[in-house]
């Protein structure tokens, strides 16, 4: 069982704080308990009272990083609301927060280690398919409120994010262009017009509300 009470909350808080550091700059073989514990300024015994080794730290750290990317998207569908309006909102809060530097320096670490560590590829899979899960129930429902046509909203989804990042995210990533340098905007009135040629009430019209809300 591990430490409770606001002492070893901050214990811990210092440990995540100091791992997450350690691992986006050297990457998971990079950084060993001892780097990490010096930088925490606790002992290796602390540690481990939090976390079982090195591989449940790393794997806290990466559930952490996706999860802030699927709270940064969460969306519930308003059948108010053109659904284009709502997409770009998505679309928006995902491009904020995958292009700050602290997830763009985590991300990078932990997508270098991937072919190396098959178990970790498998755990990064599953838990970035949590950040789908808004935008396909959004989809979900504007499918059954007649303003999209979609059959497998699940697919649709991966399609509408391969959109975006395609031209968006992983240009960032491989270093062919550096985060400033991104066109969001442009970004994300190609996804929607795209997405909403094939998906959209009215198949290879995609005329809702493309433009960005003034308010």
């Amino acid at each position: 069982m591990s430490p409770s009470g606001p002492r070893a909350e901050r214990k811990r808080a210092a440990i995540l704080a100091a791992a997450e550091g350690a691992f986006r700059e050297r990457g998971y073989h990079g950084v060993s308990m001892d780097g990490i514990a010096e930088r925490a300024e606790v002992s290796k015994r602390t540690i481990y009272n939090h976390f079982e080794g090195k591989d449940a730290l790393f794997a806290v750290i990466v559930r952490r990083l996706f999860d802030g990317a699927h709270d940064a998207t969460r969306s519930t569908y308003d059948p108010t609301r053109p659904v284009a309006d709502q997409l770009r909102a998505v679309a928006e809060g995902k491009l904020r927060y995958v292009l700050e530097d602290r997830y763009l320096g985590l991300f990078r670490a932990v997508f270098a280690d991937l072919a190396r560590v098959p178990a970790l590829a498998s755990r990064v899979a599953e838990t970035a398919r949590r950040e789908e899960e808004s935008l396909v129930t959004l989809l979900r429902a504007a499918n059954a409120d007649g303003q999209l046509q979609v059959d497998d909203p699940a697919q649709a989804a991966a399609q509408f994010w391969a959109l975006l990042k395609g031209v968006a995210f992983w240009p960032v990533v491989v270093g062919s262009l550096p985060p400033e340098a991104v066109d969001r905007e442009g970004a994300i009135q190609q996804t929607l017009t795209t997405f909403l040629s094939r998906y959209g009430a009215a198949p290879g019209d995609p005329t809702q509300a493309l433009t960005p809300d003034p308010g």
